[in-house]
């Protein structure tokens, strides 16, 4: 099995991985540990965003930045 990168995740995509005959391992984080979470999103979204700039990836970006520091 592969180990991939921890990886901050929303949207309930845990319960839809397991739906799918997969696993997953989820770990609830402190507040100032989502926070740093939700700031390292941020700059993969940017990151992301930078490359598409409409769509999607925009709305993600203004879904993170809204939860970051909403």
């Amino acid at each position: 099995m592969t180990s991939k990168p921890a990886k901050l995740v929303r949207d309930r995509i845990p319960e839809i991985v397991r739906a799918n005959g997969k696993s997953c391992t989820i770990t609830q984080l402190s507040a100032a540990e989502y926070r740093q979470a939700l700031r390292e999103k941020l700059v993969e979204e940017w990151e992301e965003w930078e490359e598409w700039e409409e769509g999607e990836e925009g709305e993600n970006y203004k879904e993170v930045v809204a939860l970051a520091w909403g």
